[in-house]
């Protein structure tokens, strides 16, 4: 694309010229120059014009003078619009890529995480066995007396203390390890469960017993 002036392009015999007094003569006069035969229409304002006129030179299309600073003007603007369209489209492929960075780097961890958890407990020692078997017969005498509680007041506990009537029971409250206090929760789709509050320590992923049923040990997340 070359912008030129008519002073310039009448010193000038350079390539544009040359190809432009080529052109035939269409029998009528320049609309700028009277008296000069026209060899081109503006492809803007359909005026004829002669070679010494040319404004711009776009691939076939040519403009004479006056509409030359107009479509000049017009591309400035175009690549200025292309250039505030290719900001945001590079601001949104830079999220992208940094969201894709994240994901992959979050799944890479979830996997190895995963796998530490997949790795096996040493064995329980026989103290720690005890303590299961006594954490096992606690949540199955609680589930006993909450069930009774059900029956009796036809409703569920507000707390496990609830269910607790006679002095000789209290101790089954208490968790044998860390000494915690056994609790009531609500599981989805099994509904009301006591629960050992320290699975952990009998290398569980839960510990638990519905009203009136007996423990469920569960060696893992799935």
């Amino acid at each position: 694309m070359q912008l030129k002036g008519c002073d310039e392009l009448s010193k000038m015999e350079g390539k544009a010229g040359a190809t432009a007094r080529k052109r035939k003569a269409m029998g009528i006069d320049c609309s700028q120059d009277p008296g000069v035969f026209a060899t081109f229409l503006c492809a803007r304002c359909k005026r004829p014009f002669c070679e010494n006129c040319v404004g711009l030179e776009d691939g076939k299309k040519v403009y004479c003078l006056a509409c030359a600073a107009v479509e000049g003007t017009s591309k400035k603007g175009e690549g200025e619009e292309k250039g505030k369209v290719a900001k945001p489209l590079k601001v949104v492929f830079f999220i992208s890529l940094l969201l894709l960075v994240v994901i992959g780097g979050y799944s890479v961890a979830a996997k190895y995480l995963h796998q530490i958890q997949k790795e096996p407990l040493p064995p329980l020692t026989e103290a720690q066995e005890a303590d299961l078997g006594k954490c096992m017969e606690n949540l199955e005498a609680l589930s006993m007396l909450v069930a009774e509680y059900q029956v009796i007041n036809h409703r569920d506990p507000e707390g496990i203390e609830d269910v607790i009537t006679l002095e000789k029971d209290k101790p089954l409250l208490i968790e044998p390890v860390e000494k915690y206090e056994y609790g009531l929760e609500d599981y989805p789709a099994i509904g009301l469960v006591i629960a050992c509050p320290n699975p952990d320590a009998h290398h569980l992923y839960d510990l638990y017993a519905q009203p009136g049923t007996p423990a469920v040990a569960v060696k893992d997340g799935e």
